[in-house]
């Protein structure tokens, strides 16, 4: 039987899981997965690749050389199974840095697109899914950190984030919890 997959995030006040949900349409019953670290750290590299054909050679420039250095982390880790979640702490947080650094480029990519076919609409995709996938990321750190107090920071990092960021645009509030998350984790 095929099921209907279709990605969900939840939110709890002392918990930020991501999920995918699978709907069943014969049982009319939801179930949900929670995602660990290796489907985190592949889905941003994945997202990161996306982006880059989504733009284009020329829309891309902007981004290109942040979101290659991420990818190129995120697929070492991935290359890198047999090791702990945990040894791959510093590779994560230089990705974070990556993705912040292409995030930043929108200006860039929307100046960019008035000259190319593609258009706004794209840089606009483009920047959302950057966006996601550095959210990812700090999300598979949190997964692979093996201190629970950490943990808690970095949850506590993402809640406060969405919460003071209630009236930015979703790029710009994953850009403050992105920066809080390098300006306070160790």
């Amino acid at each position: 039987m095929q099921m209907d997959r279709t990605v969900a995030t939840i939110t709890w006040r002392d918990e930020l899981d991501e999920a995918e949900m699978y709907r069943d349409e014969r049982l009319k019953k939801s179930t949900f997965k929670v995602a660990d670290f290796g489907e985190l750290v592949q889905k941003a590299s994945s997202q990161n690749k996306e982006v880059l054909q989504l733009l284009g050679d020329y829309l891309a420039e902007p981004v290109k050389p942040g979101l290659t250095k991420a990818t190129e982390l995120l697929d070492r880790i991935l290359e890198q199974k047999r090791r702990q979640p945990a040894s791959q702490l510093i590779p994560l947080k230089n990705a974070v840095r990556n993705e912040l650094k292409a995030l930043r480029k929108k200006k860039e990519c929307k100046s960019l697109s008035e000259k190319a076919k593609k258009g706004k609409k794209a840089c606009k995709e483009a920047f959302a899914l950057i966006a996601d996938s550095l959210l990812r990321i700090v999300m598979a750190y949190r997964e692979a950190v093996p201190e629970h107090n950490v943990k808690k920071k970095i949850q506590k990092i993402i809640n406060d984030g969405f919460v003071e960021g209630n009236e930015f645009s979703i790029e710009r509030v994953l850009q403050m919890i992105g920066r809080n998350f390098l300006n306070n984790i160790e």
